[in-house]
């Protein structure tokens, strides 16, 4: 099941970093071997190849066998681009070759209220 959520004032040029956490029946999902990615697009007819911006593929380790269920996406919001909103979706791959999109929606960016180079 997907679910729509959308993220307001999101500031130009910062990060974007989001925490997703898999569970199924309120535990914990071992998602060892698991790809996520976060994709940022101005329209729904884009592909992800033509995204404003789209985030690495994250392979996901548990350390020690540990199962958290969680992986933090993290994308940086080109400074470059117009103050309005923007559609992403959050999108994750198995180890055995399910894909699915649990999170989908709408980016409204601000502008910098102020700029610091660093």
């Amino acid at each position: 099941m997907s679910v729509h959520y959308d993220f307001t004032n999101i500031v130009r040029n910062d990060h974007f970093v989001v925490p997703v956490q898999v569970k199924n029946d309120g535990a914990a999902v071992d998602i060892s071997g698991w790809k996520f990615w976060l994709t940022f697009k101005k329209s729904l007819d884009e592909t992800d190849a033509d995204a404003i911006a789209a985030s690495r593929q994250y392979s996901v380790t548990m350390p020690n066998g540990s199962i958290s269920g969680e992986v933090v996406l993290t994308l940086l919001v080109p400074a470059d681009k117009t103050v309005t909103a923007y559609y992403y979706d959050i999108q994750y791959l198995t180890a055995t070759g399910i894909r699915r999109t649990p999170f989908y929606g709408r980016i409204i960016l601000v502008d910098e209220r102020t700029y610091s180079a660093s």
